[in-house]
């Protein structure tokens, strides 16, 4: 097995990971206007803060249940992940101090503590779409705040109906609706994290 690393500085932290390739399992890096490079989470354990993201957006059971609940009068992947985006941009406030401290990052503490930064609002709708088998991806890059370009996460989801990724921004949700995004004109550089 041949084992390759990369390294990305991402969102002012360091994004470690590393790209395994064997007889068996690849990885495509892929391109597109959208997506710079693709590193697969089960191959690639991305860190921020010193946290893996597939540990960032771990939840407990009672959480599992939370999560579970908010969908489960919904039919289909698009449905139940619209669900998960008006619960988390109606209940999670945006928190400017983490912003400044650079502590470490996770859904479970978001879901706690109904604050977080865009990462944490990403893991978390991550972790939630999880837990209700909807495949999904967090993407990282810069995003266009209406002043000046900064460095930001958000989500995609797969909409098994349609066979299509769509787009959500949950952290702009919180002003906007930032859910089945088709403008990319407000994101540049972007490129997965992770996917689950």
């Amino acid at each position: 097995m041949k084992k390759f690393f990369l390294f990305c500085v991402i969102l002012n932290l360091t994004a470690i990971g590393s790209i395994f390739i064997s007889d068996d399992k690849a990885i495509a890096i892929s391109t597109s206007k959208t997506i710079v490079n693709r590193v697969r989470n089960q191959f690639s354990p991305i860190n921020f803060n010193g946290v893996k993201l597939a540990d960032a957006i771990r939840i407990d059971q009672y959480t599992i249940s939370y999560a579970r609940r908010l969908a489960q009068t919904e039919i289909g992947s698009y449905k139940k992940a619209k669900s998960i985006y008006d619960w988390i941009t109606q209940r999670i406030a945006y928190d400017f101090d983490k912003v400044e401290s650079g502590t470490c990052v996770g859904a479970q503490d978001t879901f706690r503590k109904r604050k977080g930064t865009c990462l944490d609002y990403a893991l978390l709708f991550s972790a939630f779409c999880s837990a209700n088998d909807i495949e999904n991806r967090i993407i990282v890059g810069t995003a266009w705040t209406g002043k000046r370009w900064g460095n930001h996460a958000w989500n995609e989801f797969y909409d098994s109906e349609k066979r299509k990724w769509v787009q959500v921004d949950c952290t702009f949700g919180i002003s906007k609706n930032s859910f089945d995004i088709v403008e990319d004109a407000i994101y540049k550089n972007s490129w997965i994290a992770s996917e689950f």
